[in-house]
């Protein structure tokens, strides 16, 4: 089966970080900003240091749903 990306879709692994991230984009994409936040959150689980995580989750924090509400990436996820 071929991906929009015009490779073979059984190369895509579940845990590589661009495929969760992806994910977590399509969901904020379509309104559903806190599963598009926890999606983000198991790609900082497995690649810590994986930026794009990092800017989807400041992009899909501050969405209107998630108004008033306080989020920081958890203390585990940081670097030093």
């Amino acid at each position: 089966m071929r991906s929009l990306f015009g490779s073979e879709s059984s190369n895509w692994k579940p845990d590589d970080p661009t495929v969760r991230v992806s994910l977590g984009w399509a969901l904020g994409q379509t309104g559903q900003f806190r599963e598009a936040l926890h999606a983000n959150e198991a790609v900082l689980k497995l690649t810590p240091d994986f930026a794009p995580a990092y800017y989807n989750i400041g992009l899909f924090a501050k969405s209107e749903t998630l108004t008033g509400t306080a989020y920081t990436v958890p203390v585990s996820h940081r670097q030093g």
